[in-house]
């Protein structure tokens, strides 16, 4: 009888040694299965309906401006309104040729281009303000629709040969490796950076955005370089 006892004493230890190992197991599995949620989820960011909500709210603001203040220079050599919103709309148009070209040259290496040239000759000043805001609107949707098509492990491939360290307002370093991912979440910076200096009641949204590569340390960019332009 003691041995009988004894037995189902054990074998109740078992049983609850079982159970307690079956608990921390699943504890453990569901820890995973969370971190990859997480993981997943902050690598599935969608940057495109960031860019469209930027530019609703950046579209309601423009109509509070007036046709003095869009054309309005703070000085000879510095741009209007007006004319950093042409900067914008040149910065898509070579960004979203960045984008088409990468996957294909297998590198994230891009020409740079002459902003300031680009607005002279582009003569933003003497444009139509409403033409230009369409334009700027077209190109940016043109630009949320091919980001929206680009598959996340595209999205987030590292790559060693790269010159975001000269061509984004965030230097991302040189030896690092870097993503596509980097370039769209610094040309979100920059829109935004440039929407305030023209809208004075415009809210940035991209602050609560996780930049790739957050553990990185990246250098703003304080002044142009001649032939490399900011974004």
């Amino acid at each position: 009888m003691k041995k009988f006892q004894q037995s189902l004493q054990n074998s109740s230890t078992i049983i609850l040694a079982k159970w307690v190992g079956l608990q921390v197991i699943l504890k453990i599995m569901i820890a995973i299965e969370l971190q990859s949620f997480k993981n997943k989820t902050q690598k599935t960011m969608r940057y495109h309906l960031v860019m469209q909500t930027i530019l609703l709210n950046a579209l309601r603001e423009s109509d509070t401006l007036t046709h003095r203040e869009w054309n309005e220079k703070p000085s000879a050599k510095k741009w209007s309104k007006k004319e950093v919103l042409g900067h914008l709309i040149d910065s898509a148009y070579n960004n979203h040729q960045r984008i088409i070209r990468f996957e294909a040259q297998k590198n994230l290496c891009f020409y740079g281009y002459d902003q300031d040239d680009w607005v002279i000759k582009n003569n933003y000043q003497r444009r139509d303000i409403g033409e230009l805001l369409k334009n700027w609107e077209i190109t940016n949707r043109h630009l949320a629709a091919l980001i929206e098509s680009i598959p996340q492990t595209l999205m987030h491939k590292e790559f060693i040969h790269h010159n975001l360290h000269q061509i984004c307002m965030n230097k991302f370093p040189a030896d690092k490796k870097a993503t596509l991912s980097y370039l769209i979440w610094d040309y979100l910076f920059h829109l935004e950076h440039h929407l305030v200096q023209i809208l004075p009641n415009y809210e940035k949204i991209h602050t609560a955005l996780k930049r790739p590569g957050k553990d990185i340390q990246c250098n703003r960019i304080k002044t142009a370089v001649s032939w490399w332009a900011i974004r």
